[in-house]
């Protein structure tokens, strides 16, 4: 089971870290924000940049507590 969360925590933060680099990318050809993107797509692309973060950050947490979950229950089997 410990195994299966790590694995769906480690698969969301590459993920999201994809998603995040895509958005930065987005944000980047907007030409230094020039009026060629309108400024509400910046900064919804702006948001997602943070969603992508805070997404990265609890599932690094997750992996965290698994990893710690996984060492308690070695050191009770020892």
């Amino acid at each position: 089971m410990l195994n299966k969360v790590s694995g769906t925590a480690l698969q969301a933060i590459r993920l999201e870290l994809n998603q995040f680099q895509e958005t930065a990318g987005k944000i980047a050809s907007a030409s230094e924000f020039t009026s060629i993107k309108p400024v509400s797509e910046t900064t919804r692309s702006l948001l997602d940049l943070t969603q992508h973060q805070q997404q990265v950050a609890v599932n690094a947490k997750v992996l965290k507590a698994s990893g710690e979950m996984l060492g308690t229950l070695l050191d009770i089997k020892v």
